[in-house]
């Protein structure tokens, strides 16, 4: 081959490898899921800070928040500040996992002393819950990440201040005190 058509079909040669990585990275980008991370993610955003707002006054119930998930389901039980259950209420929940953000399960039912079933059985992987408790005036919301593993059962207890800020306002006050609550989720 002549060197005068060898440098044309090295060009051409490198601009359909080009393609081609380009029309592969595009394809991956459009067919994969998982990269998705909450199906109504915009719904969230436009309601911003008045999510914020029930937060903190879920927050200053002090009410936390129980997750064993195993291989029948996953149970829910919140309770107060006394560790006592919340009974007499009703629920709404929405599970997503991390690998299959397009699966979401929504339920609702009443709170029981021996907590309640969501879900069904799960896949084992990372799981988020979206929680929604009320007993009469009292709201708690709660959106926790939580592990389910094969064949054992996992506990995951959440308090009530995990993301709870100091920002001088009534609303960021956590403790009711004067002091935002440390800590993280358990």
């Amino acid at each position: 081959m002549k060197a005068s058509v060898a440098w044309p079909m090295g060009v051409v040669g490198v601009f359909f490898v080009s393609l081609s990585v380009c029309g592969t990275t595009v394809y991956l980008a459009t067919s994969t899921p998982a990269v998705v991370t909450d199906s109504d993610y915009y719904e969230q955003a436009v309601r911003w800070d008045e999510i914020a707002a029930e937060q903190r006054a879920s927050e200053r119930l002090g009410w936390t928040l129980r997750v064993e998930a195993g291989g029948e389901g996953v149970l829910v039980r919140v309770s107060d500040t006394l560790g006592r259950a919340i009974e007499g209420g009703s629920f709404e929940s929405r599970l997503f996992s991390h690998a299959a953000p397009g699966v979401s399960l929504r339920e609702r039912g009443e709170l029981t002393g021996d907590g309640a079933r969501v879900g069904g059985a799960l896949a084992p992987g990372m799981w988020r819950l979206s929680l929604r408790a009320e007993r009469g005036p009292e709201v708690f919301v709660r959106t926790v990440d939580f592990e389910v593993a094969a064949g054992e059962t996992l506990v995951h207890e959440f308090d009530a201040g995990a993301w709870a800020v100091d920002d001088g306002s009534p609303e960021g006050d956590a403790l009711g005190d004067g002091r935002a609550r440390e800590g993280a989720d358990g």
